[in-house]
């Protein structure tokens, strides 16, 4: 979504104390954490490990790169992990890189705005590049989008364009798919908005789009669209409102894949059909007296069915970065608290970033208050346990070097 640079800084100035002050009651508190009394077969406790640092380096690494904004100058560069670092020639002098930029899934290309002009009625026009991620390839894909939007890709071949009307998360006017090869749009019609008070996250299409899935304020609906039929459902489990569901989709199959956290459990399901109502979850509890940082997975590999996130440990309210695969319920804690950069303590990124080979992650840390200015990034080696920082940058995301193999 835009919005204006007063207001942003307002929000941002808001946010950053709001977030600051919960990191830090959540150092001190002690939470309990909801019971288990399940015996469904479907349930399973995670047993966690940790992680073994080899110290070893390897030379494949050296194609694996971040894609980073310089704070100074805010100028795009990849740095790779033998902190070679070139800039992404290029980019639109009027870059709205508070938006951020979206890399497409196999991290060939990615999306950027770039402001255009400001109309009579004070709302800004943009328009949204396309790049080649060594910047060499550029073009307007969408031009003269009027704010407030989001973008976003769903699949290789086409973009999302989410139009609001009334503020954050708000239900759309519109939804655009776009395919990026033939620049054919679809058109998703509106979901009619008594049925939600809240739209977001994306809905999750089938793979030509004519059906979805949303989550609802006290239930989900699947939209028909040909039909134009709505229909309620629950999952077999009475899910939380708080809870942010993690979803994506196979559409050769039109299946569906979602991750759901729910303070110290995750309920999960993959290969769940369009066509049936009846979605049969799993769950996976966490280790006794944990929990999941303010309930917030940070990063989910659909592919390899695993997520990450901060665990809090009940007794000594100490925070590490964890990641689970979900299939083997086997639970790696790298003992890192993401907060911390080189002693300083700051507020970190509420998402991080996943090597396609998921060797190394990364997120930002911001400097508290205002939770704006980036302390640095922050790249995780998950084989060697190496931890590296890149004073002033804040990291959009990862790539891997083709020329490189």
């Amino acid at each position: 979504m835009i919005i204006t640079t007063k207001k942003k800084i307002l929000l941002m100035l808001i946010l950053g104390i709001v977030v600051l002050a919960s990191y830090c009651l959540s150092q001190s508190n002690i939470r309990n954490p909801i019971p288990n009394n399940s015996t469904d077969d479907r349930t399973t406790t995670a047993s966690i490990t940790k992680s073994s640092p080899t110290g070893e380096s390897s030379s494949s690494s050296k194609k694996v790169y971040m894609i980073v904004k310089d704070q100074s100058n805010k100028e795009l560069f990849r740095i790779f992990t033998d902190d070679r670092k070139i800039k992404i020639p290029g980019i639109q002098p009027n870059i709205y890189l508070d938006s951020g930029i979206k890399l497409s899934p196999n991290k060939s290309k990615f999306l950027y705005i770039n402001f255009k002009s400001k109309e009579n009625s004070g709302d800004a026009t943009y328009d949204l590049w396309i790049s080649s991620v060594d910047g060499a390839s550029q073009s307007v894909l969408v031009p003269d989008l009027v704010g407030g939007f989001y973008f976003d890709w769903l699949d290789q071949e086409n973009i999302i364009i989410w139009y609001t009307t009334s503020g954050a998360f708000s239900c759309p006017g519109k939804i655009s798919v776009i395919n990026i090869m033939t620049k054919n749009t679809t058109i998703i019609p509106q979901v009619p908005g008594s049925q939600r008070t809240s739209c977001y996250p994306f809905p999750l299409f089938n793979g030509d789009f004519t059906k979805s899935i949303v989550k609802g304020e006290k239930d989900w609906l699947s939209i028909d669209y040909v039909q134009k039929k709505i229909e309620h459902f629950q999952f077999d489990y009475q899910l939380l409102n708080t809870s942010t569901p993690w979803i994506s989709y196979t559409s050769n199959d039109n299946s569906f894949s979602i991750v759901i956290p729910d303070l110290d459990r995750i309920y999960f399901g993959k290969n769940l059909s369009f066509q049936n109502s009846d979605h049969k979850l799993s769950t996976m509890t966490l280790p006794n007296n944990t929990y999941i940082s303010d309930n917030n997975l940070l990063l989910w590999d659909s592919g390899r069915m695993s997520v990450a996130f901060d665990l809090i440990e009940n007794t000594t309210g100490v925070r590490s970065l964890v990641s689970v695969g979900l299939s083997d319920t086997e639970m790696t804690n790298y003992s890192v608290d993401r907060a911390s950069y080189n002693g300083n303590l700051g507020i970190p990124s509420y998402s991080v970033y996943s090597s396609s080979d998921g060797r190394f992650l990364g997120w930002t840390v911001y400097i508290p208050p205002e939770n704006y200015i980036p302390f640095g990034a922050v790249v995780l080696d998950l084989q060697t346990g190496v931890v590296k920082y890149y004073d002033g940058y804040e990291i959009l995301g990862f790539g891997e070097d083709a020329s490189d193999r």
